[in-house]
């Protein structure tokens, strides 16, 4: 079976690095539940009613995919895939020893 990333396409030969990209989707609590009797109400009837699979996908979901050492790094790079646009690349890069400390 012929092995390719699932990004790019590029085929993976025997022995070429490949990495193995995990997401988990969790669903977040704050710890607040609504005072509403009516409203809680709504929910577990709309639960009842809600195939458990689509439940479940609501709470957690995971994704794999198998991706060459480029498309990795440009996943790293922008994981939520935000727009770059504002971007300022400097010239050059400041020795570290001319940083400020930030702290």
């Amino acid at each position: 079976m012929e092995r390719r990333c699932e990004k790019c396409g590029r085929v993976f030969h025997p022995g070429d690095l490949a990495y193995r990209l995990e997401i988990q989707c969790l669903s977040d609590f704050d710890g607040v539940i609504s005072d509403s009797n009516e409203d809680l109400e709504t929910i577990l009837k709309s639960a009842e009613e809600t195939p458990k699979e689509l439940l479940d996908e609501e709470i957690h979901r995971e994704y794999h995919f198998l991706v060459c050492p480029t498309c990795k790094d440009h996943f790293c790079a922008n994981p939520l895939n935000k727009s770059l646009d504002d971007l300022k690349i400097p010239k050059s890069i400041p020795d570290p020893d001319e940083w400020e400390d930030e702290r």
